[in-house]
């Protein structure tokens, strides 16, 4: 497997955002007028959407290049006040928003969802300010609760992105890439199928290269490894989204002496690559 071990806590925090839609209501149509009171719902939802994939865009952007494996209380609090800004923001803007009167119970459920999650992380980040390791971890596992549930809701709405939905094809392009990374060892790899981000934080005179060489690090770790440290095959038990961001819960590596595992990957120019690798247990 690519990458050292590291047992960082991965915030459940899930953003997201893509371009907005936007619709005319109409109390009567005019010729040509494309938008009916049937087509409502349809609008709202990918104006909420769009909302949500514009988010994770946001947070990838902030989050992406310090990692999302945070090692200790520090790195943590920096994760946390990184994603309050979009957070809020995507709050806001989705208050803004009008619902059709049959969607309009469960978005209520769903901003109110949204809502607490941003009152946890504030929480979160104000306890870790004081040193209050417990007080912060409680506010994170509120803030993992209530993504949970909004995701639940927004799937429920047909919120596809914001339910954290993949298309197939992200989804097979994701597994494909974890697959090569935990089944072989190329120093390929190292170019091919890990960010920048990666390179930087898990290679270099960190990981023990004289020269600070993060790719030839890189490179000479994946020359290194051998057949006890590689799997005959991978389980994925989930991949959420959406992109540009997957985070995928690996459940086991058959035939390696790895253990489960959360992969981060994040969408670039030329395709999924791994930006974090949590090993777990």
């Amino acid at each position: 497997m690519a990458g050292p071990d590291r047992r960082p806590r991965l915030l459940g925090i899930v953003l997201s955002t893509m371009l907005a839609l936007t619709f005319v209501a109409c109390g009567e149509d005019e010729p040509g007028d494309a938008t009916t009171a049937a087509d409502e719902p349809a609008a709202f939802i990918a104006e909420l959407d769009a909302l949500c994939v514009a988010n994770q865009e946001a947070n990838v952007a902030a989050i992406g290049p310090i990692g999302y494996d945070a090692q200790n209380l520090e790195e943590q609090l920096e994760q946390t006040e990184l994603t309050l800004q979009p957070r809020e923001e995507f709050v806001s803007e989705a208050e803004a928003l009008e619902a059709p009167e049959e969607l309009s119970s469960d978005f209520d459920a769903y901003l109110s969802a949204q809502e607490e999650l941003l009152a946890a992380g504030t929480d979160a980040l104000a306890a870790g300010r004081d040193g209050d390791q417990k007080a912060y971890d409680e506010a994170i596992a509120i803030v993992g609760d209530r993504s949970d549930e909004a995701r639940e809701i927004a799937g429920d709405m047909g919120a596809t992105q914001c339910a954290g939905e993949l298309s197939s094809e992200d989804e097979e392009a994701v597994t494909a890439v974890i697959e090569e990374v935990q089944m072989e060892a190329t120093p390929g790899q190292c170019t091919e199928l890990f960010t920048q981000s990666y390179l930087d934080r898990y290679f270099g005179k960190e990981f023990g290269d004289a020269t600070n060489d993060r790719l030839l690090a890189c490179e000479q770790f994946q020359e290194s490894l051998g057949e006890p440290d590689l799997a005959d095959r991978v389980e994925i038990d989930s991949i959420l989204g959406p992109a540009p961001r997957a985070t995928a819960q690996v459940t086991s590596f058959e035939g390696s002496r790895s253990d489960a595992a959360t992969f981060v990957l994040i969408e670039e120019d030329d395709g999924w690559r791994v930006n974090d690798i949590t090993i777990s247990g």
